[in-house]
C-alpha cells in the first residue's frame, strides 16, 4: 500500500512538473523564437552509459553553430505533447545551464548530478554565432524510451520538421562494462554484461528501423587515435558543417592521450571474458573488439 502510495505520489509530481515546464518553456520560447529560425537539422544520440557521451557532447556543443543540451531527455517532452518552441527553448536553457551556471528551467530534481564535465576553450559550448543544429547529448536513456516506443522518433520527426541525425557512440565493451559496474556498486559484472548488451541489442533494433543516412557510428577509441580526423567527419560529412582548424585544434586539447581501460580494475575471469566476447561477435557494431585490444 505504501509503495503505491509512493508511486501515486511520484506520478502526480512529475505531471506537475512537466505542467509547469510547458508553461515556463512557452515563455521563454516565445522571447527567444527568432534565435530559432536557421535550425537546419536536429541532433540526437543513442548509446550506453559510460561511453564517453559527455566528451563527444562537449565537442559537438563547442562548435559555433550547434547547440546540444547535456542529458535533457528530450524525448520525455516530445511523449508529453510540447510544441517545437518549447523543445528548443528547454535544448538551449539546458546547454546554458551546464556551461554558464544560468538558472534552469528544469526542476532541480530532473537535473543530473554535477556540472558539465567538459568545456572547449575558446570556443562555444553554451553558446553560438548562429545556431543551425539543436539536439540532446543523452544515449541509454533515448535508446530505451526508444526500445520502448518508437513512435517517439517519428513524432519527433513530425514535430520539428528537419531531418534528424543520430551519433551511435562506442567503446571497448569490456572497458563500457567495467565502468558501469563501478559506477553501480550494488549490481554484479554479470549484471554488468546483461544490462550492456539489452542496450546494444535495443539499439540493433531501432537503427535497422532508420535509414543509415542519418546515423553516425562513432568508436571512442578512434576519436582519441586521431580526434581532428573524427570530428571533421562528424561535422562536415555529417552534420554538414564548416569547421575550422581553430575549433579542432581546440577540441583535441581536452581529450585525453589514451583510453581508460577500465576493465584492468575490475573483476573479469576467463568465463565472462568468452562470454562477452561471443556476445560481442554477434553484434554488428561491436565488431573488432575484444578484451586484448
Amino acid at each position: 500500500m505504501k509503495s503505491f502510495i509512493k508511486t501515486s505520489y511520484q506520478q502526480l509530481l512529475e505531471r506537475y512538473q512537466i505542467s509547469k515546464l510547458a508553461i515556463a518553456s512557452l515563455s521563454k520560447g516565445l522571447i527567444n523564437r527568432n534565435l530559432f529560425n536557421n535550425v537546419e537539422k536536429y541532433c540526437m544520440f543513442i548509446g550506453y552509459p559510460r561511453s564517453g557521451h559527455s566528451l563527444v557532447g562537449a565537442l559537438i556543443d563547442a562548435h559555433p553553430n550547434i547547440i546540444l543540451s547535456h542529458e535533457l531527455d528530450a524525448l520525455q517532452y516530445v511523449e508529453a505533447g510540447f510544441s517545437k518552441l518549447q523543445l528548443y527553448s528547454l535544448l538551449l536553457n539546458n546547454s546554458q545551464y551546464f556551461i554558464n551556471k544560468e538558472k534552469s528551467l528544469i526542476p532541480e530534481t530532473e537535473i543530473p548530478k554535477g556540472r558539465f564535465k567538459y568545456k572547449v576553450p575558446n570556443q562555444w559550448n553554451g553558446k553560438f554565432a548562429n545556431l543551425k543544429i539543436i539536439g540532446d547529448k543523452r544515449g541509454g536513456g533515448t535508446t530505451k524510451r526508444l526500445k520502448d516506443n518508437f513512435q517517439l522518433f517519428k513524432d519527433l520527426e513530425n514535430q520539428v520538421k528537419i531531418p534528424l541525425k543520430i551519433l551511435h557512440v562506442v567503446r571497448n565493451p569490456f572497458d563500457n562494462i567495467s565502468s558501469i559496474y563501478k559506477k553501480c556498486l550494488s549490481k554484479s559484472l554479470e549484471w554488468s554484461i546483461d544490462y550492456y548488451f539489452d542496450l546494444c541489442y535495443a539499439n540493433e533494433y531501432i537503427i535497422k528501423r532508420i535509414d543509415s543516412n542519418k546515423i553516425f557510428l562513432l568508436k571512442l577509441e578512434s576519436l582519441i587515435e586521431n580526434p581532428q580526423m573524427q570530428l571533421k567527419e562528424i561535422t562536415q560529412s555529417f552534420l554538414e558543417l564548416e569547421t575550422n582548424d581553430d575549433y579542432l585544434e581546440d577540441c583535441s586539447s581536452i581529450i585525453f592521450s589514451s583510453p581508460n581501460k577500465s576493465r584492468s580494475k575490475c573483476p573479469w575471469n576467463q568465463d565472462l571474458i568468452e562470454l562477452t566476447q561471443r556476445k560481442i561477435d554477434q553484434v554488428n557494431f561491436l565488431q573488432g573488439y575484444n578484451y586484448d585490444n
